[in-house]
């Protein structure tokens, strides 16, 4: 599938916010779900920001996969970015705070980025695709996680497992 990558003008002209930094709103796994599960036809334009819109079907297919983390932000920095791609150089269309917890769906290629889905606000309402670094270089080169992986429980199991 080709995306048509609108210039924040363009987007304006045919009635599409132009996405302002943190306007993504992060959405947990049943919203992933409900995505999932729409009918009709799929607005795969990619907006201002960035974000890359995403299919139903890896919606479907993400939701099996889900691992929720919580963010352990340091003293220094009280939250962290949500980024439209997975790069430091990326744009920031989120930001999550300290202790908030955060469904994601994968790792990117370099095992660095946690995937996320989101809606814009003020959007068509369709999941798009963002990024959240799960560990940080800090100033005195030390790297520490920014995110940790919470205990969930198997679906039908009593025991649980670390995700």
């Amino acid at each position: 599938w080709a995306l048509d990558m609108e210039a924040p003008a363009a987007a304006a002209a045919r009635g599409a916010p132009a996405v302002a930094e943190g306007n993504l709103q992060v959405v947990d796994v049943a919203e992933v779900e409900q995505q999932a599960a729409l009918d009709g036809p799929e607005d795969l334009v990619a907006g201002a920001d960035g974000c890359v819109p995403v299919h139903r079907q890896e919606l479907a297919d993400a939701a099996l996969k889900v691992v929720r983390y919580e963010v352990v932000a340091s003293e220094a920095y009280k939250f962290i970015a949500v980024r439209n791609a997975p790069s430091s150089g990326g744009k920031c269309v989120a930001t999550l705070n300290h202790e908030e917890q955060v469904d994601t769906f994968g790792w990117d290629e370099t095992g660095k980025w946690r995937k996320v889905y989101g809606k814009i606000a003020g959007g068509t309402g369709r999941c798009v695709a963002a990024w959240v670094l799960a560990e940080k270089e800090f100033l005195d080169e030390q790297k520490r996680p920014i995110l940790r992986t919470l205990l969930r429980p198997l679906p039908n199991a009593e025991e649980v497992v670390e995700g």
